[in-house]
């Protein structure tokens, strides 16, 4: 059995929050949660300063930064808001062999076929969980996986799935002079990333990713919310990450 908790939308802390909750908690069983922001949010997944992947001075206003914990890893940024949806799975290593990852990315390529949307791998880099559409010669992000172990036996996977991205926020936010721009030989953020379109239910579709993932690891699905437990959890962790301190200098 696999709970699963459609968030709606909620803002950057929050979702950064619901991220590391295994550290804070034991599930009794796996969860599937879903999720979009209300504002534009840009994370940060790490230590490491703001200016590695982001114009510091340059992120416009309205914009959530928001740093996710990391332990003894390190990932680049992210940008959500209405259009850019996140889906997080909780899961005890024992309870599914495969890879995981793959599991998430086949699935969404899977769904997006049903409306006529073809997606696939990444061959940028070796090992990429990264899905790609083809536009005017050149493979543009769409949708990226990764993983994180909060609790010994536990990890949480994300997956990132754009609709329409807001290029004027994240030309602004991004640094275009990294090493994988510049390996992409990307000069702006048009060049990089792109989103699966503009559908009429997107709610929908998510969905249909979330029942196609928990009928892949073999589960059973049972819709839920946040306990009473959680949200308690979630509010205290949302204040400790919330701060500068954590925000620009990752000390909590």
């Amino acid at each position: 059995m696999i709970r699963y908790i459609n968030l709606g939308q909620i803002n950057g802390f929050e979702v950064a929050a619901e991220h590391e909750l295994t550290k804070h908690i034991e599930f009794e069983c796996p969860v599937i949660t879903s999720m979009s922001t209300l504002n534009p949010v840009v994370t940060m997944t790490g230590d490491y300063e703001v200016g590695k992947y982001l114009n510091a001075d340059n992120i416009p206003k309205g914009t959530e930064l928001v740093r996710i914990y990391s332990p003894g890893d390190i990932s680049g940024s992210m940008f959500l808001d209405t259009n850019s949806y996140l889906v997080h799975l909780h899961i005890k290593d024992a309870d599914y062999k495969g890879d995981i990852r793959k599991t998430l990315i086949a699935c969404v390529s899977e769904v997006m076929r049903d409306y006529k949307v073809f997606v696939e791998k990444s061959s940028h880099r070796r090992g990429s969980n990264d899905l790609v559409v083809k536009e005017q010669e050149r493979y543009k992000k769409v949708s990226g996986t990764w993983s994180h172990s909060y609790r010994e036996g536990w990890t949480t996977y994300g997956l990132l799935i754009c609709f329409q991205p807001d290029y004027d926020v994240m030309g602004a936010a991004f640094r275009m002079d990294t090493q994988k721009m510049i390996s992409r030989d990307a000069e702006t953020i048009q060049d990089a990333v792109t989103g699966l379109g503009n559908v009429e239910n997107k709610d929908r579709i998510i969905r249909q990713i979330v029942d196609l993932i928990v009928f892949r690891l073999e589960q059973s699905i049972v819709e839920s919310i946040l306990s009473d437990e959680e949200k308690v959890i979630m509010d205290r962790i949302v204040k400790e990450i919330s701060t500068d301190d954590w925000i620009y200098r990752a000390i909590r």
